[in-house]
């Protein structure tokens, strides 16, 4: 799940100091009406709130990105011989189109309009580099010369995504395709809660958010 105070503690922001120069909220403020509302609907239905992502990540078996590979139906195709950094894997998928890859991403992911590409629509698409979640800059820098596609949750824009668009401009055929934080990890933590219910003989129900952007056309 994310975060529930939209911070990366858990956690209000402290109010500022008067003058003073600091390193960003953690959060919103305490008084915030969206961060009062929710923390009352919590306390009101007596939720407990644990945040297991960042510990289901850590695991060696790569399972947020696995869950994104049966989703999109690519899990017959890891190129198990190609160690990745990180919470990454490569696949190798039936060669189509980047535009037919895309068009098949957005239906089995049931994507609204989270979903961006940089590439030629008819480069082939072969060998991908699946990575859930936030990619830097240094993954990109280090596999996009290598794959076909490198398909993420979410990336730096400014130094991604204008690399990916100076390597087509130059005539290079690496793409890269974005489908949301959210949308990206949702599989794997679906994964999750099915793990949670075998190892804890209790249920364990996996609610998705689904994507969060819509498209006007």
């Amino acid at each position: 799940m994310s975060r529930p105070y939209y911070g990366r503690a858990d956690a209000p922001s402290p109010p500022p100091v008067p003058g003073g120069r600091g390193r960003g909220p953690a959060g919103v403020l305490a008084t915030d009406p969206v961060y009062a509302a929710k923390k009352e609907f919590i306390e009101k239905n007596n939720l407990v709130v644990f945040r297991l992502r960042d510990h289901w990540a850590a695991r060696t078996e790569k399972d947020l990105t696995s869950g994104l590979a049966d989703s999109l139906g690519w899990s017959g195709h890891l190129v198990a011989s190609e160690p990745v950094d990180g919470n990454a894997a490569i696949y190798e998928i039936p060669a189509a189109s980047l535009e037919d890859t895309v068009a098949l991403v957005r239906k089995r992911l049931a994507i609204r309009g989270g979903l961006r590409s940089v590439g030629d629509r008819k480069a082939r698409v072969r060998r991908v580099l699946l990575h859930p979640g936030l990619m830097t800059v240094t993954t990109m820098w280090k596999y996009f010369g290598t794959v076909d596609l490198l398909l993420t949750g979410e990336v730096r824009e400014w130094e991604c995504v204008h690399y990916a668009a100076d390597v087509n401009s130059t005539g290079g055929k690496h793409s890269l395709v974005t489908v949301g934080r959210v949308v990206s990890e949702e599989p794997g933590m679906n994964a999750c809660a099915k793990w949670l219910g075998s190892v804890s003989g209790m249920p364990a129900r996996w609610i998705g958010a689904g994507d969060p952007y819509w498209r006007a056309v």
